[in-house]
């Protein structure tokens, strides 16, 4: 569960297996086992969002534009 709790993974698997993002995989001893639908079309949105979003973040860490968190510096008008 990569460092996420069990409730907070139980509370979001329903919408996603109803969106089919997520899709049971196998059963291995009482534990349901699930994956990443990567045919499933909000998936592969999914992940061009994540892909272009760290473009982005990159860009702005090259030009200075992050904090020491790594949160985007808005710029006040």
């Amino acid at each position: 569960m990569a460092g996420l709790e069990r409730k907070t993974v139980y509370s979001h698997l329903d919408p996603l297996l109803a969106y089919g993002i997520v899709e049971k995989s196998r059963t291995v001893g009482n534990s349901t086992m699930y994956q990443i639908n990567t045919d499933n079309e909000a998936t592969k949105a999914l992940r061009k969002f994540d892909h272009e979003l760290m473009q982005i973040l990159a860009a702005k860490e090259d030009a200075g534009e992050l904090d020491k968190d790594g949160t985007p510096i808005v710029a006040e008008s």
